[in-house]
């Protein structure tokens, strides 16, 4: 029997975007999923500016921009 991890919501970024490398491209943010900040000009980014979902949870938490 095959088993699913939980997916993570996609991440919304005021002031920036967002590039992911899914882990499955028929699963949308699924468990492996990696996502990368990128901060608009005029922002500056704090904290961690890449994650990556496991179990439902992106870890690290995203910085701000």
């Amino acid at each position: 029997i095959p088993s699913f991890s939980a997916g993570c919501a996609p991440v919304t970024v005021p002031g920036g975007t967002t590039t992911y490398i899914q882990a499955n491209s028929s699963v949308p943010y699924s468990s492996g999923t990696s996502v990368f900040v990128m901060c608009n000009v005029g922002y500056t980014p704090q904290g961690s500016m890449s994650s990556l979902c496991q179990n439902g949870v992106w870890s690290p938490t995203l910085g701000k921009v």
